[in-house]
């Protein structure tokens, strides 16, 4: 057998196990591939500097100063996004050598409304060697591609093999939903890694105008809004008509395109058929799309609308263009199986949902927790790689799913896809985990994800709905490949600063702190410093009642004071040219301080929280 032969067999092989065991975990086999490059730790750097960043050339000039891997003979650096959120600009460059990409290279810089750099996330490589230039052959590639593939396209890359820099070619394949990968093919047409670019929720525009019109929906899903567990009467049936489950149909009023017929289509979702099995277009010729479970025009109402709801949710909290295009979605795709997708490598992205086991259309979990990575992709684009940063993604999709259906109706919170799972199909998730970070990061992302999300569901019973979530999606901004959950943390409190001057920091901490999230010894310079001279290190330490330290960059000389939330005086100390300063935590309770620096040229005041 020639080794051409071999190797169409071992691609063909991967490409056929990957569609058939496509259920709520991708499968192992996929798993052992990629494993090997999916746990690189990423450098990250958390202090603020005050450093005027606007453009993307001020980024690249910055990198290149302040990053030794960049330094070296060859390499170079591309800025492929810039991000704009409501309180910064967020930029991902790529690490080059000779004008091609490195492979999982990714550097990300975030900054404030004032140009400041808030946080670093560093992937680049060192490179002290000249490297091959000599890549796969286009022609060798596309010959083994399998069942004559059309629609994917390639690029050059180097890929880090320890302890080697390899040429290869990046082959992304969007032939299909189900065929949307990604391969690296080295010099002699071996397979180096494969990716499912799908994301998985579970484990292993044409004239016309808008009209309002009538349709049935769950409201999330009928056990929810029964308040009643899986079993009889309400179970699936082979998605049969069953009375009891029709008693929980909640009809609501939803605006439809119209022309000379109505169809489920607005500015952000449209119902489209991409994905096997083939269901021809729901329309209506009538003014409304009132139908049963057991029919399958209904999972294209049920989609449609909590897709809606959800994108104007997020709009309402000030983010206003993420995922903000109309989303292609398929109600029953993916061959029937028992699983759903996000797409984004299509142009638009597609949604897909299988039928096995409960529809999965049926279950609003589902929906929300889909169209919730188009909304995290939107934030922070290609950057879900590495296997903490993949389980942060599920953590944070299923928080949203969780929160979005409490939000209607609190029974069974702590349960995610209270519909879909638990029962005989699959045993679904939760949100109210007792896992802590890091010794319960085992078994799937899926599973990881619930140390996450459980934090997050915590902090959400305290501060609200409205304030997590808006403090989550903002700091999503910042994510990069390769972080961790400790990272994200840092993020989410850095988001609060940001956001509201860290009233909420006493709480999120208390939470990240009980979960393993934040230690004293991995500190964050939460309150973020105003005046280029003055460093304020161990917030962290502080808040939990140590030493505060004071470190200024050339010698100070004026009037320190620390004031607390209610202006009352605390503590005056003249300096003379110090260098450093301390205040012991020990002696201040709890709450908020003010810190105060004057001399006869400027004034700065910084927010502590004790």
């Amino acid at each position: 057998m020639t080794k051409l032969v071999k190797l169409f067999l071992l691609i063909f092989a991967v490409f056929y196990s990957l569609n058939i065991l496509a259920q709520k975990t991708p499968s192992s086999n996929f798993l052992q591939l990629s494993e090997q490059n999916n746990q690189r730790p990423c450098i990250s750097n958390f202090d603020k500097i005050n450093y005027d960043l606007n453009t993307a050339e001020s980024v690249k000039t910055f990198l290149q100063n302040k990053i030794e891997n960049l330094k070296q003979m060859h390499t170079d650096l591309s800025i492929e996004k810039a991000v704009l959120s409501p309180m910064g600009k967020h930029f991902t460059a790529y690490q080059s050598y000779k004008n091609r990409k490195i492979y999982n290279s990714q550097i990300k810089v975030n900054t404030d409304n004032k140009a400041n750099i808030i946080s670093i996330f560093d992937n680049s490589y060192p490179i002290n060697k000249e490297l091959d230039t000599i890549f796969p052959s286009l022609d060798l590639i596309q010959k083994q591609l399998p069942l004559q593939m059309e629609h994917y396209k390639s690029e050059q890359i180097y890929f880090y093999l320890s302890p080697n820099f390899l040429p290869a070619l990046l082959v992304t394949i969007f032939e299909s939903v189900e065929n949307h990968r990604e391969l690296i093919i080295g010099q002699n047409g071996e397979l180096l890694q494969q990716r499912d670019l799908n994301m998985y929720y579970k484990q292993n525009k044409k004239s016309g105008k808008d009209s309002l019109v009538p349709a049935t929906i769950f409201l999330p899903d009928p056990l929810t809004s029964a308040e009643k567990s899986y079993g009889l009467p309400y179970i699936d049936d082979n998605n049969g008509d069953i009375p009891a489950l029709n008693d929980q149909l909640i009809q609501v009023n939803i605006k439809v395109k119209f022309d000379t017929v109505f169809h489920l289509e607005n500015s952000y979702v449209k119902i489209t058929e991409h994905s096997a099995p083939v269901h021809q277009e729901v329309i209506s010729r009538i003014p409304e799309f009132i139908f049963n479970r057991s029919q399958a025009e209904f999972e294209n109402v049920n989609i449609y609308y909590h897709i809606t709801q959800h994108q104007n949710y997020i709009q309402s909290l000030g983010f206003v263009n993420l995922a903000n295009y109309q989303i292609h979605a398929d109600p029953h795709a993916l061959d029937g199986k028992d699983q759903s997708t996000f797409s984004s490598t299509f142009n638009p992205p597609r949604l897909n949902f299988g039928d096995g086991g409960i529809d999965d259309a049926e279950d609003a979990d589902v929906i929300v927790h889909e169209y919730s990575h188009a909304i995290l992709f939107s934030a922070a684009p290609n950057t879900n790689y590495g296997s903490e940063r993949e389980s942060l993604e599920e953590g944070n999709c299923d928080y949203f799913a969780a929160t979005y259906s409490k939000s209607l109706n609190t029974f069974s919170s702590e349960k995610v896809f209270n519909w879909d799972g638990h029962n005989e199909f699959w045993e679904g998730r939760y949100c109210n985990s007792a896992k802590h970070y890091p010794e319960d990061l085992i078994g799937t992302i899926h599973q990881k994800g619930e140390i996450w999300s459980s934090t997050l569901m915590e902090i959400n019973e305290i501060i609200g709905r409205e304030h997590t979530d808006k403090i989550l999606i903002q700091s999503v901004f910042n994510y990069n490949s390769n972080i961790t959950m400790m990272d994200a943390a840092k993020l989410f409190l850095q988001a609060d600063s940001l956001l509201n001057n860290g009233a909420n920091y006493n709480i999120i901490m208390d939470k990240f702190l009980k979960r393993g999230l934040i230690s004293k010894t991995n500190g964050i310079n939460t309150i973020m410093m105003n005046h280029e001279n003055i460093i304020i290190k161990n917030t962290n330490e502080f808040h939990q009642g140590e030493n505060l330290n004071i470190i200024f960059k050339s010698c100070y000389s004026g009037e320190m004071n620390l004031f607390d939330f209610n202006g009352k005086h605390l503590l005056h100390k003249t300096l003379n040219c110090s260098n450093s300063e301390t205040i012991a935590g020990i002696h201040l309770n709890s709450g908020i301080y003010f810190l105060v620096f004057e001399n006869s040229t400027e004034k700065s005041q910084f927010k502590l929280i004790r």
